[in-house]
């Protein structure tokens, strides 16, 4: 059984559960059913073709916790996982921490995710220390352009053929937000 304190309440029946090989199957079983939908605006789901894909993942993300590099949590709701959502990176050097995430389409448009970033954003700040919070999404991901800017993150520059997807090359919009902003955003909310 997972220790509870390693769970981090988002809202009620929402939750951030660090990554762990028990979740493989939950995540595999994700990926298989929205893969096409996934790949949309992410590099990785149709190199997802087996469990032990998924096992290696957390195995990876696992081994960049430790390193102190990164940390990914599993999103559930209402005990169901439904995504993920982390510091895809994180830079005790340059104090940043690059969040990312991925959230399957039954849940989308609720706020899920813009909430497990908010706890991410002040979880990195407060507790990890960082001074930045950075996202990149692709110019085209609206959606994901929209969470940024209700984070209260500003557009700091866009990148041309900024990653390959399987569709083809997708250019980069680079958003980010100082420690200082959030604590303003913070202070009108």
């Amino acid at each position: 059984m997972m220790d509870e304190a390693l769970r981090h309440c988002v809202a009620p029946g929402l939750d951030l559960v660090p990554l762990r090989r028990e979740l493989a199957p939950a995540l595999f079983a994700l990926t298989e059913e929205y893969r096409s939908d996934l790949a949309r605006w992410l590099p990785w789901p149709n190199k997802v073709r087996q469990l032990a894909d998924t096992e290696a993942y957390i195995a990876q993300m696992l081994l960049l916790l430790a390193q102190r590099q990164a940390m990914q949590f599993a999103i559930e709701m209402d005990g169901q996982v439904i995504g993920v959502c982390g510091f895809n990176k994180w830079s005790r050097r340059l104090a940043r921490g690059e969040l990312g995430y991925w959230l399957a389409p039954p849940w989308r448009g609720k706020g899920v995710i813009t909430g497990c970033c908010r706890w991410l954003c002040a979880y990195g700040f407060i507790t990890l220390g960082l001074q930045q919070m950075q996202i990149a999404a692709a110019t085209g991901n609206l959606a994901s352009r929209a969470v940024c800017e209700r984070l209260g993150m500003r557009l700091h520059v866009q990148v041309a053929a900024a990653e390959q997807l399987d569709h083809g090359l997708v250019d980069h919009a680079i958003y980010r937000l100082s420690r200082s902003e959030w604590e303003q955003t913070c202070q009108r909310s």
